[in-house]
């Protein structure tokens, strides 16, 4: 199930390259790195979860924890479930500027 079926709240189709934009603007924004940017965007988008990430990524699961954890230090959030709440107001934000 992909995280944006589980935000009752925000039910509209979302055009996949839009969303690639907004999640590298917020990678930019909180200055993420390329492979938190790459995660951030398989968590948010596809609904990856950390055993799909760490096959997809050829790296193990504790890499995987690592890397989610630093993005949410580093964006100021305290779950992956606020993360993915916080992409998508994002994705509303700016939708009419991007």
């Amino acid at each position: 199930m992909k995280p944006i079926e589980y935000l009752p709240q925000h039910n509209v189709e979302i055009k996949e390259q839009e969303y690639k934009r907004v999640v590298h603007y917020i990678a930019k924004r909180y200055r993420l790195t390329r492979r938190e940017e790459e995660i951030l965007l398989m968590l948010s988008l596809y609904g990856y979860s950390n055993e799909e990430l760490s096959k997809t990524l050829f790296v193990s699961q504790t890499t995987v924890k690592n890397h989610i954890h630093k993005i949410l230090k580093k964006t100021r959030t305290s779950s992956t479930r606020g993360l993915l709440s916080m992409v998508i107001d994002y994705f509303y934000t700016l939708k009419c500027i991007i």
